[in-house]
């Protein structure tokens, strides 16, 4: 009986804790009419090692999320050209190989690939009802771009380099 008992709290404390480092998503709009059929959505793709953060559109800055909470999908007006500051970042893996040799020839490239930076990106304008993805691509050699996808054809629709 003893050990059904702490199973149970082990259980129970595991769905608490787990549930813990989760957030939902909450959908935050740019367009003053909460009515206006003109709009498109962009969700911004990151995660613990890499991705974009929407800092601000055309200088409003984008208020902080309540707790537990991420703004996704963020809506744009369509039909005109968006202008974003954001910010990308990129953890590079920096374990060791295990092999000395190994470790020195890709400890500088791995560095290479870290950034954390923010840049302007001239968003083009986007079609009404239409939902985007805007994510990094990483390249071994360089820094990589940004990648805005129509999520319903899969279609890059506007890549900037970074």
């Amino acid at each position: 009986m003893k050990k059904l008992n702490v199973l149970i709290i082990v259980i129970f404390l595991f769905i608490l804790l787990a549930g813990c480092n989760t957030t939902t998503p909450a959908a935050y709009t740019f367009v003053e009419n909460t009515f206006d059929d003109n709009t498109a959505t962009i969700t911004f793709v990151h995660n613990r090692s890499n991705g974009v953060l929407l800092i601000n559109y055309d200088g409003t800055r984008l208020p902080a999320p309540e707790i537990k909470e991420r703004w996704e999908p963020i809506t744009f007006p369509a039909g005109r050209a968006l202008n974003l500051r954001v910010n990308v970042y990129n953890e590079a893996n920096l374990n060791s190989s295990g092999d000395l040799l190994i470790d020195i020839i890709l400890l500088p490239l791995l560095y290479s690939r870290k950034m954390d930076i923010n840049i302007d990106f001239q968003c083009p304008p986007l079609e009404q009802g239409k939902n985007y993805r805007l994510s990094l691509r990483t390249f071994t050699f360089g820094k990589g771009s940004l990648v805005l996808t129509d999520t319903s054809t899969r279609r890059v629709v506007y890549q900037q380099r970074l």
